[in-house]
């Protein structure tokens, strides 16, 4: 099991410290590549966390029963009721200490600032990110992107680009939600221009068989990645995700049927990390398995 990467600070000392026991770490997403984003599950005893400094700005979501979370503001004391499913949102520069005296299972998703920022810089040219705290709130979108993110992470099967979509629609939510600011979403007519357009396709055939990224994708045609992603699903009806997952089932089937390939060198050739996965999307889009689209040819 990997070591906990989710740090905070010892208001005292100034020191950088786990609060959780790395022996408390379930999951993480320590191979994903997530642009930074750090995501986690924990689960502890009761315990107690002296006075700290949040370095980044975590997302908190109670995997446990209800549980009473005792937070600690400058001498003060806020008992807080979490449901289960409910979130918390700590700001980076957070002053706190906390405790609770019931076992808790939660997952925390540590966003650093700089992130954040490129979402807000990308979306409407702003680069100020203030979060408001949040205690014990229900999030049912906060809490399905945050699952969603667990299983992929626990799997190590998923599509880089399914990664940065819920990526971009966590940060967008938490900025326009949870944000001291109001975050005004720009609305784009048009779409990417023809010859964008032809060398952001160009690219993604070029390089199917490749981990293709959101950030890669933009960086051809030279948009922020949330204009590139809006603009490209104007441009195409869908979203970059499912273009590429299109294009990638549309040379699998002319693979299979113009080759002898293995399905395992077929899934390969088209992106797809494992054949068992490979298979799983061709048949959610074409009705089928590989093998049997394969034999229905002959």
């Amino acid at each position: 099991m990997p070591l906990s990467r989710i740090a905070v600070i010892d208001r005292q000392t100034g020191a950088s410290l786990t609060p959780c026991p790395d022996a408390s770490l379930v999951m993480s997403n320590e191979d994903s590549g997530w642009q930074g984003v750090v995501l986690e599950q924990h689960r502890l005893a009761p315990a107690e966390i002296p006075e700290i400094v949040a370095p980044q700005h975590f997302v908190v979501v109670n995997l446990s029963s209800e549980v009473t979370l005792e937070y600690g503001d400058r001498g003060r004391s806020n008992p807080c009721s979490v449901a289960p499913g409910a979130i918390c949102v700590i700001p980076q520069g957070s002053v706190y200490s906390v405790r609770w005296q019931d076992p808790i299972d939660f997952l925390v998703m540590a966003l650093p600032d700089v992130w954040l920022q490129g979402i807000t810089q990308g979306s409407t040219g702003q680069d100020r990110v203030e979060l408001v705290w949040q205690r014990g709130l229900r999030d049912r979108l906060v809490r399905s992107i945050a699952l969603t993110l667990r299983e992929e992470a626990q799997t190590g099967a998923g599509e880089p680009l399914y990664h940065d979509a819920l990526l971009q629609a966590l940060g967008l939510h938490v900025l326009s939600k949870y944000g001291t600011q109001m975050l005004p979403l720009p609305v784009y007519a048009g779409g990417l221009p023809p010859a964008k357009k032809a060398a952001v396709i160009d690219y993604i055939q070029a390089n199917l068989e490749q981990p293709l990224t959101l950030q890669a994708m933009a960086t051809v045609v030279g948009l922020s990645q949330y204009h590139f992603a809006h603009q490209f699903k104007q441009s195409m009806g869908v979203a970059p995700y499912h273009y590429v997952l299109q294009c990638r089932i549309e040379r699998a089937k002319t693979l299979l049927r113009q080759s002898q390939q293995s399905i395992s060198s077929i899934a390969q050739a088209c992106g797809f990390k494992s054949a068992s996965y490979f298979t799983r999307q061709f048949r959610q889009i074409v009705g089928t398995t590989p093998k049997r689209y394969r034999e229905q040819l002959t």
